[in-house]
C-alpha cells in the first residue's frame, strides 16, 4: 500500500527547495548586476576595476584569491538585508512565494533583524562562499531545514520563511533561468578558451 505524505512534510520539502532555488536566482540577479556594472564601467573607458583587480591578483596571496569571492558575499549579503527590511522577500523568493516574516507576527523583519538573519545566512548557510565549504553548508541547511522546520539563520533572528502556493508558470521560469545561466558560463568558457589559444 502506498503511503501519502502529509502535507506539511509536502511544503517542508517544496520550501527546502524553493528556499535553495529562490537563493540561485537572488545569486543570478547580484551576478547579473555585477557584470553590467563592470561592463558599464569598461564601456565608459573607466579602468579603475581593471586597475583594483589586477592589483588584487598581483597581491599572489590568499587575499588575491579571496577578493572577488568577498566582493560578491558583500552584495549578496547588501542585496538580501535591503530586500529583506524593505519588502521581506527578495525577486528569488517572490517568484517561488516565499517570504520572511516576524515569529509570532506578519510583519516584514527590521534592519536588525534582517542584518542578523543575512550574516548568519552567508556564514552558516552559504559557507562564506569559499568553494570547499559552501556544499556541505548548503547540505547541513538544508538537513537543518527539513528535520527541525527552521534554519538556524531564522530561528537565532526570530524569523519564518512562509510558502505561498506558486503556480507552475514560476517553476518553468526558473529552470529557464538556471538554463540560461547555465549555458552562458559554458559560452563564456568558450570564449576565454579561445581567447587565450
Amino acid at each position: 500500500m502506498k503511503q501519502v505524505q502529509s502535507a506539511d512534510a509536502w511544503n517542508k520539502g517544496v520550501e527546502a527547495w524553493g528556499r535553495f532555488l529562490a537563493k540561485y536566482a537572488d545569486a543570478l540577479v547580484v551576478t547579473a548586476a555585477y557584470a553590467l556594472v563592470v561592463t558599464a564601467t569598461r564601456a565608459a573607458g573607466l579602468t579603475w576595476f581593471d586597475d583594483v583587480r589586477e592589483s588584487i591578483a598581483a597581491m599572489d596571496s590568499l587575499l588575491g584569491w579571496a577578493a572577488p569571492f568577498i566582493a560578491w558575499l558583500v552584495v549578496l549579503g547588501v542585496y538580501d538585508w535591503l530586500w529583506l527590511t524593505l519588502i521581506g522577500a527578495t525577486p528569488g523568493r517572490m517568484l517561488l512565494g516565499l517570504k520572511v516574516q516576524r515569529v509570532g507576527g506578519d510583519g516584514r523583519p527590521g534592519a536588525g533583524q534582517a542584518a542578523g538573519r543575512t550574516a548568519l545566512m552567508l556564514v552558516a548557510g552559504l559557507g562564506l562562499g569559499i568553494p570547499i565549504i559552501c556544499p556541505f553548508a548548503l547540505i547541513v541547511g538544508y538537513f537543518s531545514l527539513h528535520s527541525k522546520g527552521v534554519t538556524v539563520w531564522d530561528w537565532s533572528s526570530g524569523l519564518k520563511v512562509v510558502l505561498s502556493p506558486v503556480g507552475q508558470w514560476r517553476w518553468v521560469l526558473i529552470a529557464i533561468l538556471a538554463t540560461a545561466h547555465l549555458g552562458l558560463l559554458l559560452v563564456q568558457r568558450v570564449l576565454a578558451l579561445a581567447a587565450s589559444g
